[in-house]
């Protein structure tokens, strides 16, 4: 399907999208293990703190998209819930935890395969954006750690739009900050409900980046590597 014609807007997810969040998190739980829990002592296998963890969080980040949770108390509760779950809640604090990887994350520059190839490739045709879940001010510094912030000229995030994917309002509100219509724009997001189906129904051409082919929809345009974008655009 070529888009060329029809396409004038391009916004992406932001993690695991374009910044690899998945590595990024292993490097940044690394050191919260290193400094909060070797360093007192606590006998827990690293891949194991890193399992609970991601179950964790991953349950607090769908509640997030229900609606069901904050950003504010997504942040704390995932490591309060895994500390509790690991018996070690009387010996780390679940915000001195948080703390130290947010602060570690942000700072962190990995991006996914072929990121910035198809920036370059795009920009000089396409408008870009952002469209993302994440907090203003992380998703602000991870965009400025990796060297892509300059790449865009609208920046939308759930709290700055009152609302989360795959919540229409912050898909309508995208689609006002872009100036284009709906059939004008597309989304490139990893998430098959929460981005490209969402997008779809609100008339945005959603495309799906799954690297390993978990997804099978002869109904949406998937992508394994962001460089096939050129294939579209």
């Amino acid at each position: 399907m070529d888009l060329r014609k029809r396409i004038r807007f391009i916004y992406f997810d932001l993690d695991n999208t374009l910044w690899d969040f998945k590595k990024n998190t292993i490097i940044a739980l690394k050191k919260v293990y290193n400094e909060k829990i070797i360093k007192n002592n606590i006998k827990i296998d690293f891949n194991y703190f890193k399992e609970v963890y991601t179950d964790r969080n991953e349950e607090h980040w769908r509640a997030f998209e229900r609606g069901e949770t904050t950003v504010q108390e997504l942040r704390v509760s995932r490591f309060d819930k895994t500390i509790q779950d690991l018996s070690i809640g009387d010996r780390v604090e679940a915000e001195d935890l948080n703390k130290l990887y947010i602060d570690t994350l942000v700072s962190l520059k990995n991006l996914m395969n072929n990121a910035k190839l198809i920036l370059d490739y795009l920009r000089p045709d396409y408008e870009l954006g952002i469209l993302t879940n994440g907090h203003k001010e992380e998703q602000y510094k991870k965009m400025n750690s990796s060297g892509i912030f300059d790449y865009f000229s609208v920046i939308i995030t759930s709290d700055g739009a009152g609302a989360s994917k795959p919540n229409p309002k912050i898909y309508r509100d995208a689609i006002e900050k872009s100036g284009y219509n709906p059939e004008e724009i597309a989304f490139v997001g990893d998430d098959y409900v929460v981005d490209t189906l969402a997008a779809n129904r609100e008339g945005i051409t959603g495309i799906l980046l799954d690297p390993k082919n978990n997804i099978e929809d002869n109904n949406i345009i998937k992508i394994s590597d962001l460089i096939e974008l050129k294939e579209f655009f």
